[in-house]
């Protein structure tokens, strides 16, 4: 395996980065709207030809309060993954990447690394990176 695409999603939108095993680096992707309709999955579906991912990683928030209705949700997601991209969905635990990803950001704003504007998405596809970047330490 050398290329992995994260996903952390979202009821709004979906975290995307690409992370590749040989350099054990992620980085963020524009996020994109949540794929309700064919529309979004071809949006989805663009994303996975530009990188040609060997496996799709996807954030499951690992803590008792997680409402069911989302576990199900992102199990839908994965699923449908794996049925139009035929490749395989690997899990990992994302219970604490939007708040890191939330404090790289606002790290980034406090030393003018950033500007003071979060453009939509951009705290989704940190975690995303975030979650890919577990896989790939985890020997993914």
């Amino acid at each position: 395996m050398s290329v992995a695409l994260g996903f952390d999603y979202g009821r709004a939108r979906v975290g995307v980065a690409v992370g590749n095993a040989l350099t054990g680096t992620a980085r963020a992707l524009p996020a994109l709207r949540c794929p309700r309709d064919e529309g979004g999955w071809r949006a989805l579906g663009r994303v996975v030809a530009d990188w040609h991912p060997d496996v799709l990683v996807v954030g499951r928030p690992g803590g008792p309060d997680t409402p069911e209705a989302l576990l199900e949700a992102i199990g839908a997601f994965a699923a449908e993954l794996e049925q139009r991209f035929a490749r395989p969905v690997r899990w990992v635990d994302e219970s604490l990447t939007s708040r890191s990803a939330a404090s790289t950001l606002r790290d980034a704003r406090a030393s003018g690394a950033k500007n003071w504007r979060v453009r939509p998405g951009e705290e989704d596809s940190l975690a995303a990176a975030e979650i890919v970047d577990q896989y790939l330490r985890d020997g993914g």
